[in-house]
């Protein structure tokens, strides 16, 4: 893969993208982990709901920022 990103031809011809933490595609597929989550849980556990996120995992910790709101 990181071959295929240093190729900048390549890149160009078939449109190659990463989705990282910073991707609104990748934040936007995320989010669903954290509807699924709450979704199983009763309105009084939402409410109460703290969720732990890994160190370094910004991209998750934003869509559960985005999730919740």
């Amino acid at each position: 893969m990181k071959n295929a990103f240093d190729d900048a031809e390549l890149r160009a011809a078939i449109g190659l993208n990463s989705a990282n933490s910073i991707n609104i595609s990748r934040l936007m597929a995320q989010i669903c982990y954290y509807f699924e989550a709450a979704s199983q849980l009763t309105k009084e556990q939402r409410e109460n709901l703290v969720v732990a996120v890994p160190s370094g995992n910004f991209g998750n910790l934003t869509a559960v920022c985005w999730q919740k709101r």
